[in-house]
């Protein structure tokens, strides 16, 4: 069976640095009561959902508060809506009355289903406890891809008046989306870039279809052959997946790269269009509303004279101006924004250009393969001379890969390691082919090589 989580420890908060953090994490619940294709959680953790008593919820905070934290706290339950009853009636109204106890010290964010749309008196709780974000597997727009992967109650509700009634009651709506599946057309791209922007969704992951061990798509794709490797769990900002999907691999990437390149675009003005839309869309905005330090005064002018001087600086700057005059009471979420929106912009420019460094890498591999398959056929008729052809691709081949190793060497540092060990693997494979054609002709390969190439 699974653990029961009523007899939980506190966690030993104390031997954390909590300087190296942006947020706590503490878990209420595991397990989901729905049953998505794609989704190892309920399978994992369990369909009925496990709770911990309140009590044991208020010792964990209180241990965050008396070790000196402030600020914000992760509920890192998959679902924490997926006991609506004792959330509620058992754990929100303790959470309320703690927090004014405390002055409101904590702004909390956590992960839910689409459902806490239909509950008003679950998100006026949510919004008095200090919940300010939530995250939202929307997945995709398409009824039918819906159906497919089994997410039916994303079905019950018009997903994007399910959105704007969350953001009224003063909570941001991150979302996670997902494209390949069986049942998209060529327009889902588009669907999905317009269903973003006029959701005004900020933070939307939006990840290829991907297929982990221990899911119900895995255990249906497997028994008709379409895993095609294991999957390293990654499903956003990158470029793999593990299934052999219905629509062509190809569209499917490009479409992927349109949808990032829209959302995070080089100048974000779509990105700031939708932050200006949450800011304009939230209700209740008191738990937005906090006290600025020293420290957040330093990171604005810091990434002031930073960010101005980016491709998307003038759009930054109007978005300042827009909401510092639209919006003064939370400019602080305003600035935030700003900063996220440099993440997402660097992680997309740089997934893009590493892209188009894959896809020359990988044209110039399969032409040197095409031509040495080519000189392997005509060695018999003209072999010194093909010899002499051969050695100079190789050579100009690793004149090319030098170039675009240089030009790899500029990718952000967490990009960078990746894209290196797949030069290393072509250069590699390009050696092995030069090798085996020279095999097939020794003696006047010797005599042409009279020296190691460079």
């Amino acid at each position: 069976g699974r653990p029961d989580l009523s007899n939980s420890a506190t966690p030993r908060f104390d031997l954390l640095d909590m300087k190296a953090y942006s947020s706590m994490s503490l878990q209420y619940s595991r397990g989901c009561p729905f049953k998505c294709e794609f989704c190892d959680i309920w399978k994992s953790y369990g369909n009925t959902p496990r709770l911990k008593p309140a009590n044991n919820i208020i010792l964990e905070l209180d241990s965050l508060y008396d070790f000196g934290w402030q600020g914000p706290v992760f509920i890192v339950d998959d679902n924490f809506i997926g006991n609506k009853k004792r959330v509620k009636s058992e754990l929100l109204p303790v959470l309320i009355e703690w927090q004014k106890k405390r002055g409101h010290v904590f702004r909390f964010f956590t992960e839910a289903s689409i459902n806490l749309a239909d509950d008003t008196k679950l998100m006026e709780q949510m919004k008095d406890a200090g919940f300010n974000e939530v995250f939202i597997g929307i997945e995709t727009p398409s009824r039918e891809s819906l159906k497919e992967t089994g997410k039916f109650h994303n079905l019950k509700n018009d997903l994007h008046e399910a959105v704007l009634k969350i953001q009224q009651h003063g909570m941001e709506v991150m979302a996670g989306f997902i494209v390949g599946f069986d049942s998209d057309k060529e327009d889902i791209f588009d669907r999905q870039i317009s269903f973003i922007q006029k959701a005004g969704i900020p933070k939307a992951m939006v990840g290829l279809l991907v297929a982990l061990p221990n899911t119900s798509l895995f255990s249906r794709l497997k028994q008709e052959g379409r895993i095609i490797c294991e999957s390293i769990g990654n499903n956003t900002h990158g470029m793999s997946t593990n299934v052999a999907t219905k629509m062509d691999i190809l569209k499917l990437k490009e479409g992927y790269k349109k949808v990032l390149d829209n959302i995070y675009d080089s100048n974000l003005k779509n990105y700031f269009a939708r932050c200006s839309m949450l800011l304009d869309n939230l209700g209740n905005t008191a738990f937005f509303q906090r006290k600025v330090r020293f420290q957040e005064i330093r990171i604005f002018i810091e990434s002031l004279f930073r960010q101005i001087f980016t491709r998307y600086g003038f759009q930054y700057m109007k978005f300042l101006a827009r909401n510092f005059i639209k919006h003064r009471d939370i400019f602080a979420e305003t600035i935030r924004f700003g900063i996220v929106g440099h993440h997402f912009h660097v992680i997309t420019r740089e997934m893009l250009k590493m892209d188009r460094i894959y896809s020359s890498l990988e044209a110039s591999y399969c032409s040197f393969r095409e031509q040495i398959k080519k000189y392997q056929e005509t060695v018999k008729v003209n072999s010194r001379e093909t010899i002499m052809r051969a050695t100079s691709l190789l050579n100009q081949s690793r004149q090319n890969f030098k170039e675009l190793k240089n030009k790899a060497g500029k990718i952000n540092v967490d990009f960078r390691d990746e894209i290196i060990s797949k030069f290393n693997e072509v250069s590699k494979s390009m050696e092995d082919l030069f090798n085996e054609f020279e095999r097939s002709c020794p003696a006047i390969s010797l005599k042409v090589r009279e020296s190691p190439l460079p």
